[in-house]
């Protein structure tokens, strides 16, 4: 059952990829598995008397196509959700921009929304199960207090999607060491 403290005003979906349809551009299975579990959070927040702000983060691919957040959005609203309520971050690429990117979007309002005591921000972050590891370390770096959910996903793409993280992983940490090395490099 989806659910969180009512007090998170918060519920961030993380991108995924978009299909060019003969109806335009629609969310692939596991962007719509997110999704859905974003309205889940969302419609229970709802029901306890809650009126959450739905973050949709990611990016385009080119620009001659629509951002992946601006998909999720049409997507979500035509499931209910009030544009009033929805919130597009468009320009990350990738989950460590995807949580920078939301952070600062909500650190322009006044008040922030669901700033805690100690600075962090409370906000529910939806993303696929086997992302949560990743996009939680990178929701703590930039000053969020998470509470994750993870999406399924069809059996068929599961191995694909871990490989996927696997190799994202990887790359993050071959970054980190690079930045590292210059800095050393620099400094010396």
């Amino acid at each position: 059952m989806p659910g969180i403290d009512p007090a998170v005003p918060v519920i961030i979906v993380l991108g995924g990829r978009i299909m060019h349809t003969r109806h335009g551009y629609l969310p692939s299975g596991s962007l719509k598995r997110r999704l859905a579990r974003a309205l889940a959070e969302y419609r229970y927040a709802r029901s306890r008397g809650a009126r959450p702000a739905l973050i949709c983060s990611g990016g385009r691919s080119s620009p001659s196509v629509p951002s992946e957040a601006q998909v999720m959005a049409s997507w979500l609203a035509s499931r209910g959700v009030p544009r009033s309520a929805i919130l597009a971050e468009s320009h990350s690429r990738t989950t460590e921009e995807n949580m920078g990117d939301c952070a600062a979007l909500l650190r322009r309002y006044d008040p922030v929304p669901g700033l805690l005591p100690d600075g962090t921000i409370a906000a529910v972050i939806v993303t696929s199960w086997q992302h949560v590891p990743r996009a939680r370390y990178f929701a703590v770096k930039f000053g969020f207090s998470p509470v994750m959910r993870g999406a399924s996903l069809a059996p068929s793409t599961t191995p694909k999607a871990l490989i996927w993280e696997l190799g994202a992983v990887g790359i993050y940490l071959a970054r980190v060491v690079a930045r590292r090395v210059r800095k050393r490099r620099r400094s010396t």
